[in-house]
């Protein structure tokens, strides 16, 4: 049941197609979750409120503890992350700068979609997660935030292939003209980069609804960059998207154990203490062979499942 993976992670050029009827394609931020594969949640979804030419008014829905959803009208952005800090966006000088020059860049992009693409639902909107390229680096991961711009379609009613195919093109093309390269072509989609100001922004090909997200190269910590760079390092991959927080203490001490994620599928790291060096195990879509647990893997996985290719059944790790 094991995948062979390869961490190179060759692109692929196969499109996908919904099918039946009267699916109707919803807005949603977890769409660049499929995009990249990543493995985080998504804390919240933060809607323009206006779709004329402005997107600074946001309207931010919150998941309380509770599972009730708490809506909040207000310029000032905070989002939490998955070991429950918050991170404010829009309260410091610097990160409104930013946040608006990314805007901008949405703006250009939704002008593009909203003039060709007639009678189409487009929105703007405010999410958790996009693939970006650390500065100084040719290595890709996921950052803090994202703007983005949805292109929403009724299947039933829509010829979505043809629609999907002139999004990109226009978005792409807008997005050409002000400085940004094709640098990275990932399933279902393709990341341009604009050097000049940092801002990565993944659009979409093949994917329902259609989506483009843009996030700038510094929104991600000096702990995320260093952590994701050893990873890559280790694995010989130019993408994981990981989380410090996810680390988790083996049964075996002083093991560690990490789960990261490539573009489609899961990574497995280990390292024999909190000072050693991450060692990358296998890249993965199912349960792996209990047989391929050995030595200080075996030590780090310990008690984790797996499948046990004599019983066909699944098992646990042995260290």
């Amino acid at each position: 049941m094991e995948q062979n993976i390869n961490t190179a992670m060759p692109a692929t050029s196969s499109s996908q197609q919904g099918s039946g009827n009267g699916l109707k394609i919803a807005t949603a931020i977890a769409s660049i979750v499929a995009i990249c594969g990543i493995g985080f949640g998504v804390y919240g979804m933060i809607q323009s409120t206006q779709k004329d030419n402005q997107i600074s008014d946001l309207r931010v829905q919150i998941k309380n503890s509770d599972g009730t959803i708490t809506t909040i009208d207000t310029p000032k952005i905070e989002t939490t992350t998955s070991d429950g800090s918050v991170i404010t966006i829009s309260d410091m000088p610097e990160s409104v700068d930013q946040d608006s020059e990314v805007k901008q860049i949405v703006r250009t992009v939704y002008e593009a979609l909203s003039t060709n693409i007639k009678g189409a639902d487009i929105q703007t909107d405010f999410g958790v997660g996009s693939m970006i390229k650390i500065p100084g680096t040719n290595i890709y991961t996921i950052a803090n935030r994202s703007y983005g711009v949805n292109l929403n379609m009724d299947i039933e009613e829509r010829d979505f292939n043809a629609i999907l195919d002139n999004a990109s093109t226009y978005a792409k093309s807008a997005l050409n003209s002000n400085g940004f390269v094709e640098e990275k072509e990932i399933m279902f989609g393709k990341l341009l980069y604009n050097s000049s100001n940092g801002i990565s922004c993944l659009v979409g090909e093949a994917n329902i609804p259609f989506r483009v997200s843009c996030s700038k190269n510094t929104w991600i910590t000096d702990e995320q960059k260093e952590f994701v760079l050893a990873l890559a390092k280790a694995a010989g991959t130019d993408y994981v998207s990981a989380d410090p927080s996810r680390i988790a203490d083996s049964q075996v001490s002083p093991h560690q154990k990490l789960t990261a994620f490539g573009e489609n599928y899961a990574m497995l790291f280990y390292r024999t203490s909190p000072s050693s060096e991450w060692q990358f195990f296998k890249g993965t879509q199912d349960l792996i062979g209990c047989n391929k647990y050995t030595g200080d893997a075996a030590k780090a996985f310990a008690g984790d499942t797996c499948w046990d290719e004599a019983t066909r059944q699944s098992s646990t790790v042995q260290p």
